[in-house]
């Protein structure tokens, strides 16, 4: 792994332990600035750690070509945010996550959040986010909006510099391509840009993917700590991190489970599932959509299960968004399917863990009380976001191996 890249999922990974921080310093009443010296220490700490236990499997090096590529692929994604970055954020942004930041940045004040505003508000949204966005205001003494968009735009740009590394090792061309389509994608960006939590959680899916692989390659039980790390932070930060985290223990299992492994996989997990279990347990209200099933506001299950039109709906909305938004994921996936069946006769592990993923979101979208046509067209795209760049990452190792005949490749 590129050190670069080490590095971009250590910070992130800081970012999440830094919402965690935020949240028991307002339940142990521990001010802001003492706080601040704790996670400073624990971020020294933590950083040298992995840095020393890594380091005979991480370079800085790269190539000449691939050192301009990426450069102008970054100088490309400065100019979208230009054009695309609004000062307040979308309606996530404003509505729920900088909402919630407001409360938390009020010591005396912040359990307020947890009955106002209505499911709407999502008072039972893990703090992931808007947990970090508060420890800055709290600790700058103001509500500037550099924190919010530093940490939204911190995931967009760490995620296609993450990928063109470690596939530029492989294959500069498929790397290239692979940063086109994150640099230059308006859905992807508008997300990233505008303060969705969606790209967040892309970040901590793809940190995952990349920390087991380093891990299968090498054995080093430090990258399994990190993986597991990551899918703390992933749960840590949306609702949806818990198909992650379920879908990964069913695909490693046995890695993850093993003799030798445990108290890295609890190691890396204890933070954010610790924090999670005291939010959710002693503070946070029920999810909007299991409320609705328990106090019976629904004919049930069974009936929506078995509704044909339901299944017409979302299928008319998955046409709709990889034909015109995700066109190229489709197009990439479709030559992946036929590479991997045609010639490797076989598909990689984690392109069935993300298709698994794929397949809880649409279970949800299933079952959901909420109106479907209204559920598919607020959050369908985003949930794809979710999961595009892993995709990517995915699709472009395999499609870096692909050897070209002699007659294309000679200089005759």
């Amino acid at each position: 792994m590129n050190k670069s890249t080490l590095h971009l999922i250590w910070l992130g990974l800081f970012i999440s332990l830094l919402s965690i921080g935020n949240f028991f310093s307002l339940l142990l009443h521990i001010p802001i600035y003492l706080l601040a010296v704790l996670m400073a220490a624990a971020g020294v700490l933590s950083f040298r750690y992995i840095v020393r236990h890594t380091r005979n499997e991480t370079t800085g090096t790269i190539s000449r070509p691939a050192f301009y590529v990426l450069g102008g692929g970054i100088a490309l994604l400065t100019a979208a945010c230009v054009l695309l970055v609004r000062k307040h954020g979308d309606t996530d942004a404003v509505g729920n996550w900088n909402f919630a930041s407001k409360f938390l940045a009020d010591p005396a004040h912040w359990r307020q959040l947890l009955w106002y505003g209505g499911a709407d508000a999502h008072p039972d949204y893990p703090m992931g986010y808007y947990g970090a966005t508060s420890f800055f205001w709290r600790l700058l003494g103001n509500e500037t909006l550099m924190a919010p968009l530093g940490i939204s735009l911190f995931a967009t740009v760490a995620i296609p510099v993450m990928i063109f590394l470690e596939v530029s090792k492989r294959h500069l061309g498929v790397a290239t391509l692979l940063l086109l389509l994150l640099v230059v994608h308006p859905y992807y960006l508008n997300c990233g840009l505008n303060q969705y939590a969606d790209t967040l959680l892309s970040f901590y899916i793809l940190s995952a993917i990349l920390c087991i692989n380093q891990f299968r390659q090498s054995g080093n039980r430090v990258w399994l700590l990190l993986c597991s790390a990551s899918l703390g932070a992933a749960l840590w930060v949306k609702n949806e991190g818990i198909f992650t985290c379920a879908l990964f223990g069913l695909f490693y299992f046995k890695t993850f489970l093993s003799k030798n492994h445990l108290r890295y996989t609890i190691g890396g997990a204890l933070p954010f599932v610790l924090a999670l279990g005291v939010f959710r347990l002693g503070f946070a209200p029920a999810n909007d959509i299991a409320a609705v099933y328990e106090t019976g506001g629904n004919t049930g299950i069974t009936s929506l299960i078995t509704d044909k039109e339901r299944y017409k709906l979302i299928v008319s909305f998955m046409k709709g968004s990889f034909d015109n938004i995700f066109s190229m994921l489709k197009l990439l996936t479709m030559v992946y399917l036929g590479y991997s069946i045609l010639v490797q006769k076989n598909l990689s592990r984690n392109f069935y863990l993300l298709a698994g993923i794929f397949a809880c979101y649409l279970f949800v979208y299933l079952i959901t009380p909420r109106n479907l046509q209204w559920h598919l067209a607020t959050s369908f795209d985003r949930l794809v976001v979710q999961l595009y760049p892993s995709a990517l990452l995915v699709i472009g190792l395999a499609l870096s191996e692909i050897k070209l005949p002699a007659t294309f490749t000679s200089n005759k």
